[in-house]
This record gives structure tokens, sequence and C-alpha cells, in this order.
């Protein structure tokens, strides 16, 4: 983020040419558009778009957290579209689990092995390019940029991608010496945080409305997790996560309070098909000391 300050002499002398001035610092901020039609002469097959997950957003910017929410705001637009979707906490349990098994950043992973361990057909990774503060005295500008590629998870071929400006402002000329001062405050204001979300959610608002939709109803699939243990103590729960990963699956922990105590329960999952949720189930009993059991969540 850059906040550009000037001195108010300064910006009485350049006040006829703010409006211009502006738009020539963010001439590095224009609209750009990399969309195909590839994404959707995929969605044209005769079934269903499958399971989405998005991913963590990347910072380019100096402002913290800022990948944060604009993942947050990307996916409560994206969540109303006709796609299965991942919940946020369950890619991020998933990701921490195979960082912590593999001793790599998810981000070193490819599409197809992110593909295997979020059982997920399409990758939406997101990138924070910019968010830049403009500030003059009695004019505000706000400019953010935002790029969103969809990738098919086993060919690893992107599918859809935009890269998406949306610029917010504050300000303008004064009546008389006099309008200057509130001018300055309303554009100091402007800049605070509430400008930046309020600039967010528009963004990702305009930015998923240009996204293909299936047309077909939405139809919520049968999610499955398998159970395959239960602990009181964490590190027994621990050892039998590196027993599963060490035979290719990919499991996490949830904390459960039972009466007053603390259970850590080992999980696979989530499965959208019985039939390979109990074809996983069969292995894990075969293959280990325990017997796990299949959980229905919808």
């Amino acid at each position: 983020m850059r906040i550009r300050p000037f001195p108010c002499s300064t910006a009485i002398i350049l006040l006829v040419l703010a409006q211009g001035a502006f738009f020539l610092a963010c001439s590095s901020l224009n609209d750009e558009t990399n969309s195909g039609p590839a994404l959707t002469r995929w969605m044209s097959k005769p079934h269903n778009p499958g399971m989405v997950a998005v991913l963590p957003f990347v910072n380019e910017t100096d402002v913290p957290d800022i990948e944060v929410l604009n993942r947050e705001s990307f996916y409560s637009q994206f969540s109303a579209l006709n796609y299965y979707d991942l919940e946020l906490n369950r890619v991020d349990q998933a990701l921490h689990m195979a960082e912590k098994c593999s001793g790599k950043p998810w981000t070193a992973l490819t599409p197809k092995q992110l593909g295997q361990i979020l059982h997920a057909d399409l990758l939406i990774y997101g990138r924070v390019k910019a968010l830049d503060k403009y500030y003059l005295g009695i004019y505000a500008q706000i400019a953010l940029k935002v790029d969103i590629r969809v990738v098919h998870s086993k060919t690893g071929k992107t599918r859809w991608e935009k890269t998406m400006v949306r610029r917010s402002h504050e300000g303008g000329l004064p009546i008389g010496l006099f309008g200057i001062a509130p001018a300055a405050i309303r554009s100091g204001l402007h800049l605070r945080e509430e400008a930046t979300i309020a600039l967010v959610d528009r963004l990702n608002r305009d930015l998923v409305a240009q996204m293909p939709n299936p047309e077909f109803p939405r139809v919520l699939p049968t999610v499955i997790e398998i159970q395959v243990a239960s602990f009181q103590d964490r590190k027994k729960a621990e050892h039998t996560l590196q027993q599963l990963h060490g035979k290719g699956l990919h499991s996490w922990i949830r904390e459960v309070n039972l009466k007053s105590h603390v259970w850590h329960r080992v999980f696979l999952g989530p499965f959208y098909s019985p039939l390979e949720a109990e074809a996983v189930r069969q292995r894990v009993k075969r293959d280990t000391e325990f017997d796990p059991i299949i959980i229905h969540l919808e």
C-alpha cells in the first residue's frame, strides 16, 4: 500500500489538476481481462461442475491480511453460484495438515496433489496484486487490483481467469475557501478501513458476476467423513495422522468437548461418493488396527 500525502499549500496549488493527476498516477492499475470460454465449454458437458476449493489468496502488497479479507469476500459472493464449494475452514484444515505432513508449503504442491487432498475438481487461486491509496489533502483515492484463476485440478489447466481493478474516490473541488477543511476531512476519512472493506466487497461482487455459472439447479452433494479413531491423548492422535499419511491418506484432527474432557478425533475426507468412502474405510480397517465409522454430514 502506498499512501502519498501532500502539504496543504501544494494541495491548493494542484487543486485544479487533481482529477487528472490521480488518474495518471493510477495508470499502472488498468483493468485487465484474460478470461476465456474454456470454463464455459467444460461446464456444458452433461455432468455437474464438480467440487470447488477456494485456496488461500496470495498477498503481493504490504498491507497485512488484505488477502484474508479478499478471500472471505470472494467466497461469500461465489458461494451463491451453482457450484459445490468447500467451506474455507475445511480447505484450511486440509492444507494445514498437508503442510505438516509434507514439511513444505501448500503453494509448492501441484494442482493434482491439491485436488487429491481436497477432493476438489476445480481450484480457485487468488492474488491481491495491489492496494494503493493516494491522498491530496482534499482528495483521496483507493485502487485495488485482484487476480483470479480457476484451475482444473487433474490437468492443471486454467479454465478461467480475470484480473480486475476497482477504485473509490472522495473529495473534490470545494466551494469557497472555507470548504477546503470539510473536504480534507472527508478525504482523510475515506482512507480508513471501512472504505477499504467496501471497495473489496464491490470488486468481488463485480468479479463473481462475470464468472460462468452452471445453468442447472444447484443440488448439494452428500458429504461423508470417516472417523478413524478418538483419543484423549493428543500425541496418539498425531501419531495416527502420521500413520495414515504414510499410507497416502490425508487426515486431520477435530477436537470435541465431552463431559469436561477434550477428545481428539481423527477424520478422513470429505468424500462425495458413498462407494469411495466405503472403499477407503475397508482399506483402513484392513491395513491398521482401527475400525473406522462413516459419518454422513448432509
